[in-house]
């Protein structure tokens, strides 16, 4: 799937079914990758066109070679704020997972894997949080849960979508207006059931309200879809009822 959707510098992804943070791990690696090799690439084209000019001395060279290697070094610092590498670490990856364990076991595993832990969080992926909200992604990579159901009874809170002052700012400077209208939507739902954000349970009004009832897997299918950019690409696994059910065409 990830290779399918063709990862590169700059994309941005979100997996709002985190788990333990395999597809956001296996990101974080091909772009890292595609980085180092354009930095390698860059490298020798300088050393290429170097040596083939005359009258340069071979001291000169080696001068210039030196400066080169530490300026692409410098750019690719991951711990250096806005280089190439510190981008994708900490601006480019986004996850979240409803449970709480998993999410921690997510963060985890992308640290241990080089990181890009910071946009992974504790949450429903159904709801507008942090860095992820509607519009915003090139991918969405995810392996949503089966067989649940999103009751009528289950309700946005409060808590749901508190952030601190601090962060609200700094999420408006980061994001600008699509994530105050995206913050100002699911705030406008605080004790509205979680369904209500959706298209799809409005359309099925009837069958929603003789169940109270919706799978979970149709609502992260139109979650996925939203959050994507126009002409964004989504990987998503899905039970084979949904391709079957001619309801749900």
């Amino acid at each position: 799937m990830i290779r399918m959707a063709e990862p590169k510098e700059d994309d941005l992804i979100c997996d709002p079914a985190s788990g333990s943070g395999g597809f956001l791990i296996r990101f974080f690696e091909i772009v890292r990758q595609q980085i180092l090799a354009a930095a390698d690439a860059d490298y020798q084209t300088f050393k290429t066109r170097l040596e083939n000019k005359k009258g340069i001395s071979e001291a000169n060279k080696a001068e210039r070679l030196r400066t080169k290697y530490a300026e692409i070094h410098a750019a690719l610092d991951q711990h250096k704020r806005d280089t190439r590498l510190w981008k994708l670490a900490n601006r480019c990856i986004y996850g979240t997972d409803a449970n709480d364990r998993m999410a921690r076991t997510s963060k985890m595993n992308m640290i241990m894997h080089g990181d890009g832990h910071g946009g992974v969080h504790h949450h429903d992926g159904f709801l507008n949080v942090n860095g992820i909200f509607e519009g915003r992604f090139d991918i969405i990579l995810t392996n949503p849960p089966f067989g649940a159901n999103v009751e009528a009874s289950d309700v946005v809170h409060e808590a749901d979508v508190e952030v601190s002052a601090a962060a609200a700012r700094r999420y408006a400077e980061d994001y600008g207006d699509l994530y105050t209208e995206a913050a100002t939507r699911v705030r406008a739902a605080i004790d509205k059931p979680i369904a209500s954000l959706f298209e799809l349970p409005k359309r099925g009004a009837a069958e929603m309200s003789k169940l109270g009832k919706i799978k979970t897997e149709i609502l992260f299918i139109e979650r996925c879809l939203s959050l994507l950019k126009p002409g964004g690409r989504l990987g998503i696994v899905l039970p084979e009822g949904i391709f079957n059910n001619p309801s749900l065409a």
